[in-house]
């Protein structure tokens, strides 16, 4: 069933966008600017406009005062229509002997008897004659309308030095800031309505599954040397002191579930996928792994992401013939396989350096499925790593040979539509889903560092009074079931016993009694 949309600001994916869209902005401002330079060189006529100053007052009166203001004022008003009479070009152009080709534009400075005359033109010289000849002949006209009024000129004229309708560059500037702002503020607008999901509450809303549970974000670059260099460092929870204790505690939490289908009904074999590339499943399913693994349980983690394979860049693996599982899967009558043993914990692999076309008719023969019911009988949990949903329809046959599936659904990467109706159709193939991990969740921004993680698996900033001993975990070295502890469950030849370096899976056909007795 479909769950509404909602509408959420999740400020982390807002910068995020903006961050990885500044181009856009940067591409809008210099579109802006190319405009207006092709406007300025090829569309815009340039003109000129040269002025003057003149007062009105009547006869009788003195210019240099404000006695009879008021008849002064209106007089002003009056020559101020005067001047943009037509008869008024007709005579400047008879006196300058050609056609007056400029626009005369004169006002009132309000509340005054000040006059502004304007003469504007394509060129400032030819303003600046029509302005004097403007000035020459409105005596003619004036004294015929009011005789008992004299206009004085208090600025001449001068010749325009720059063009009067050009661009000024604090209106560019203004401009270019405005279109910066707008192009900013519709990529935050998208963000905002991107219908992805950006929170665990995002999750509850609108998918249609069960949240297994949150893994914070944890930045890659942590060392100032994978800073400089611009290596990112995987994030294996195992004997890493740069990783927070907050990341660590998410997948003791996740394994501490997967326990719990174990004891309940018995699931030890699970399906690591997701729905689009990068949404870190790789990363989810090698830290389900070591979680369990430092629990004293013996875990074996496959890679069965075939053509796009990740697990050997997780653990800086390196192309070995007798390791490669591709290779054995092609040919298991050639030899045997080993798994390799991952530092001191309980983990083994099983990965591939290199992509496999062939790996479908190992689908669709069975032999994956007989691979995983033989080697399950040799650990207490199979976590598979997958490809994508989307970019291997073959995903869903391994998942149903699976005890269970998890999906891995990064915050803000896939629409929710899309979410829903992969999960919909998985479950109608008769996938047994048990749920989803929320991966890269961002925390709320708080001051100094002093906010924690509750019960649900909200943020926990891994600076807090304890953050220091977060490598030990709340499995310690002398816990009752610790890793080294001396009653784990497996004896001598458990996680820790003797003959722990490698185990060997000879050709699966030797348990296909076992096989069918699981039939």
């Amino acid at each position: 069933m479909m769950k509404n949309k909602r509408i959420s600001f999740e400020i982390h994916s807002v910068v995020k966008d903006l961050l990885h869209n500044f181009w856009i902005v940067v591409l809008v401002v210099l579109t802006c600017r190319m405009g207006v330079y092709i406007a300025e060189r090829y569309v815009y006529e340039p003109e000129y406009t040269a002025s003057a100053t003149m007062v009105v007052s009547a006869k009788g009166t003195s210019s240099s005062t404000y006695s009879n203001f008021s008849v002064s004022a209106d007089l002003a008003e009056i020559f101020a229509n005067v001047f943009t009479d037509p008869i008024i070009k007709t005579k400047a152009g008879e006196y300058i002997g050609r056609s007056f080709n400029g626009k005369i534009s004169s006002s009132v400075k309000q509340g005054t008897n000040f006059i502004t005359l304007s003469v504007t033109s394509s060129g400032p010289q030819n303003s600046y004659e029509l302005l004097n000849a403007v000035l020459k002949v409105y005596p003619s006209v004036a004294d015929y309308i009011f005789s008992n009024a004299t206009v004085m000129v208090l600025k001449a004229p001068s010749v325009p030095t720059g063009a009067s309708n050009s661009i000024a560059s604090d209106d560019k500037s203004l401009l270019y800031s405005g279109a910066a702002i707008v192009s900013a503020f519709l990529i935050v607008v998208f963000s905002v309505l991107r219908d992805t999901v950006k929170d665990e509450e995002d999750f509850n809303e609108k998918i249609d599954a069960k949240l297994i549970s949150t893994v914070m974000h944890e930045r890659k670059r942590r060392t100032l040397k994978s800073i400089l260099k611009g290596k990112k460092q995987s994030l294996r929870i195992h004997s890493n002191a740069f990783i927070s204790f907050s990341f660590v505690e998410n997948f003791h939490k996740i394994s501490s579930k997967i326990e719990f289908m174990n004891r309940r009904d018995g699931d030890k074999v699970f399906v690591i996928s997701s729905i689009a590339e990068n949404e870190g499943k790789s990363t989810v399913a090698t830290n389900i792994a070591l979680s369990l693994a430092e629990k004293g349980r013996k875990v074996l983690l496959l890679d069965f992401d075939f053509k796009k394979p990740a697990l050997y860049k997780i653990f800086d693996l390196e192309y070995s013939q007798q390791y490669e599982m591709g290779e054995y899967l092609d040919n298991p009558e050639a030899g045997k396989i080993k798994f390799r043993k991952y530092k001191d914990t309980s983990m083994f692999l099983a990965v591939n350096t290199r992509s496999h076309k062939e790996s479908t008719s190992w689908v669709d023969s069975g032999k994956l499925e007989k691979f995983v019911a033989a080697v399950s009988d040799m650990v207490d949990f199979v976590i598979i790593d997958t490809a994508p949903v989307m970019a291997d329809s073959s995903t869903v046959a391994i998942s149903k040979f699976a005890d269970k599936l998890i999906m891995v659904v990064r915050t803000d990467t896939v629409k929710t539509e899309q979410v829903n109706k992969t999960l919909t159709t998985l479950k109608d193939s008769g996938v047994s889903l048990a749920g989803c991990i929320l991966n890269d969740v961002h925390g709320e921004l708080v001051p100094f560092d002093l906010f924690g993680a509750d019960e649900k698996g909200s943020y926990y900033k891994h600076r807090s009074k304890y953050g220091k001993y977060h490598k030990y975990g709340g499995y310690g070295k002398y816990g009752k079931y610790g890793r080294n502890g001396k009653y784990s469950g497996y004896g001598k030849y458990g996680g820790y016993g003797k003959y722990s370096r490698y185990f060997h899976a000879s050709s699966y056909y030797r348990y296909s009694k076992k096989n069918q007795e699981r039939k």
